[in-house]
């Protein structure tokens, strides 16, 4: 998808085709302009939205390594680990599995 197509599936309110937007994003845009989507996007009202941010921030996790802003990655899964929906909360945590701070993130926890 083009930058102009993303845009205008994430315009839409179609939960279907902005999830689709959202994890696309992760192989053709910056990893900047991802994390701002996932950031916009981690409260949507329809899983189906919150569960693409969950899953486009594991990607980046293991596709980005050392290029990321962990302390804006890390607590936005934090958030979304505590999410009503599992399918969501698994995601999530997922991706905070894949963290490059991994051991880091679970001693600053306890």
């Amino acid at each position: 998808m083009s930058k102009e197509q993303l845009t205008e599936a994430l315009e839409s309110y179609e939960p279907e085709r902005m999830a689709e937007a959202i994890i696309s994003s992760v192989y053709t845009e910056r990893y900047e302009w991802i994390l701002d989507q996932c950031v916009r996007f981690a409260t949507h009202e329809h899983k189906t939205v919150r569960h693409s941010v969950a899953l486009a921030l594991g990607t980046i996790a293991i596709k980005g390594r050392g290029r990321l802003n962990l302390g804006l990655c890390l607590p936005l899964a934090g958030q979304l680990e505590r999410d009503w929906n599992e399918a969501v909360r698994v995601a999530a945590h997922d991706a905070r599995e894949h963290s490059p701070r991994q051991k880091l993130q679970a001693c600053h926890e306890s």
